[in-house]
């Protein structure tokens, strides 16, 4: 799931009124495709669940910011998920969130993990041919896209 906390970019194609684009402001769904979901799940087993908190890029959080994201149930901070992952629901289109972890919270003292940040991306990058070949074959899945 992601938590929205972006001020900078727009979060919707509908500030005008004449795009033509159907929306039913009534439904409810997952922001994310779940037969997506599954093929990265297949990729990358035992790949932990989490919740993102999307922020505007090229500015770090602050630590009282870092504390309010933890307690409001963040468990990472993401640049490029948000409002990606709303702009893609609006047009009913799957998608799916893969966050490479690049650091760690403002109010933590850790140094930054730079050899699990390559070999994070390394596996990241490795998958990504076999997770499109895997999307490409589902015609239409079941997340309302």
């Amino acid at each position: 799931d992601y938590i929205g906390w972006t001020s900078h970019q727009a979060d919707t194609f509908f500030s005008d009124a004449h795009t033509g684009l159907d929306i039913n402001l009534g439904s409810v769904r997952s922001p994310f495709c779940p037969e997506m979901g599954e093929a990265i799940e297949q990729l990358l087993p035992g790949l932990p669940k989490a919740t993102a908190v999307g922020v505007d890029f090229l500015r770090r959080e602050t630590r009282a910011e870092a504390r309010m994201f933890r307690r409001w149930g963040a468990d990472v901070l993401s640049y490029n998920l948000v409002p990606e992952v709303a702009l893609a629901q609006e047009m009913n289109m799957c998608y799916a969130g893969l966050v490479t972890i690049s650091g760690y919270a403002a109010d933590r003292s850790q140094p930054e993990p730079m050899g699990e940040v390559r070999a994070s991306l390394s596996t990241t990058v490795q998958m990504l041919p076999a997770f499109v070949e895997m999307v490409t074959h589902v015609r239409r899945c079941d997340c309302g896209a």
